[in-house]
């Protein structure tokens, strides 16, 4: 057993396995749009077995969240769909840095923010490129020990 944390070679052959699910399950477009992207974003929160071929006999998904919150302290009425909504909304919320709010956040070691749009649901990150040229042929020629470094943008 293992998380897609750390078999993430596995993401794309999760959901190849056959399933036991009600066919209501495959109509709600809540589940539909946040359950799925356990695998991918959450991955330490969705678990795979394995047979020894390598083949995916199980897996399942967990969504965390919290309900010492206010409008929290019960179960929702609205069922599944609800705990979904609160999981991704203490997810967002809960990373360090916080991804909750619209426009730049600051990453520790990235050389540039992160460009949030929560209207969009996307966040965008560029960092910008620097290139190094290293002409292997000249430096043999001259008898140099290593490369002249040649930098541009």
């Amino acid at each position: 057993m293992s998380t897609l944390a750390e078999r993430p070679d596995l993401i794309d052959r999760v959901w190849d396995m056959p399933d036991r699910w009600d066919e209501f399950m495959d109509h709600d477009p809540i589940g539909e749009s946040l359950f799925g992207s356990v695998v991918r974003s959450y991955r330490h929160l969705a678990v795979v077995a394995t047979d020894p071929a390598d083949r995916i006999v199980a897996h399942g998904t967990a969504m965390a969240f919290r309900l010492d919150r206010d409008g929290r302290r019960e179960l929702p009425a609205r069922g599944w769909d609800q705990a979904l909504v609160w999981a991704h909304q203490d997810l967002l919320r809960g990373t360090d840095p916080d991804f909750s709010t619209s426009g730049p956040v600051h990453v520790p070691g990235d050389l540039v923010p992160v460009h949030c749009d929560c209207a969009h649901g996307v966040a965008v990150y560029v960092e910008p490129n620097v290139w190094v040229r290293h002409d292997l042929a000249e430096n043999r020629a001259a008898g140099r020990d290593r490369p002249p470094v040649k930098m541009g943008a």
